[in-house]
């Protein structure tokens, strides 16, 4: 007859074959991502039927999504690509570094236009230029800071500028 192989060792095979790991790993970020979104529904709205606040769960999701993401990143991207690219959302000049005060007042100018865009989209009927809830805020620079001690390794690669 034919020459059957059992399913598992040919799922075996086609994983551990060098030029499907782009494909492999393609589909379990994809696996991930699906994942998240199911822990991040399950948080928001399982913690909000337990003690009736959405925040709690927020905060969960949001650290899920920024280990997720940070590692990702980290994992992937050239070490390059992140400086690259904290240093674009940062965004700040060599004078505004030299003082921490200056650092500090761009960086928060910068989060608050953020959470400003932010709650205009979850409040699409509210005031334009509105106070942005401060909760928000707080989840975005959550966000960004583990995403960013994450990513800190790649700051300290050789061949990092």
């Amino acid at each position: 007859m034919t020459n059957l192989k059992p399913v598992g060792t040919s799922l075996r095979a086609y994983l551990a074959a060098a030029e499907n790991r782009p494909v492999v790993r393609r589909v379990a970020w994809m696996i991930g991502v699906v994942v998240l979104l199911v822990l991040s529904a399950v948080a928001i709205w399982g913690v909000h039927a337990v003690i009736s606040s959405y925040k709690p769960g927020i905060v969960v999701a949001v650290v899920l999504w920024a280990v997720f993401l940070g590692t990702t990143a980290s994992l992937v991207l050239p070490n390059k690509v992140v400086v690259a690219t904290f240093g674009g959302l940062v965004g700040v000049s060599a004078s505004e570094v030299a003082t921490a005060a200056g650092l500090i007042s761009v960086m928060r100018k910068q989060v608050t236009a953020l959470a400003a865009e932010l709650g205009a989209i979850g409040n699409p009927g509210g005031p334009a230029g509105a106070t942005p809830d401060p909760f928000i805020s707080w989840m975005i620079w959550l966000f960004v800071g583990i995403v960013e001690l994450l990513c800190l390794p790649a700051f300290f690669e050789k061949g990092t500028p």
